[in-house]
């Protein structure tokens, strides 16, 4: 194996384990997110929140997109006539993914 086939490998591995990384992030942001919905604006049980944080992460893992779960989050709202803005929803997931990058930060 040549020096660049090695090169081209470890960074093929570098972007595999960056990728990986930031998907992780995202669902434990994801799953913040949805615990902040469902506690503060949805009032739900304990039980009842585990289970809405579950679909929440089924969407993320299915479509990755933060417009996805805007959209679905939004509905579920809006069927119990809360009505929050698109704006207040990117700023508290936002939040969650800062929360999540800060405590995963190596020391």
């Amino acid at each position: 194996m040549t020096t660049f086939d090695l090169r081209e490998r470890a960074y093929e591995t570098r972007y595999a384990r960056e990728q990986e990384a930031q998907f992780i992030v995202n669902a434990k942001a994801c799953s913040l997110f949805a615990k902040w919905v469902a506690e503060e604006k949805l009032g739900l049980s304990k039980a009842a929140s585990d289970r809405y944080c579950g679909k929440i992460l089924a969407i993320t893992i299915k479509d990755c997109n933060p417009q996805t779960l805007y959209k679905f989050i939004q509905k579920k709202l809006l069927k119990h006539d809360i009505v929050i803005s698109d704006r207040e929803l990117e700023y508290q997931y936002i939040k969650a993914l800062n929360i999540v990058r800060s405590t995963n930060q190596p020391s």
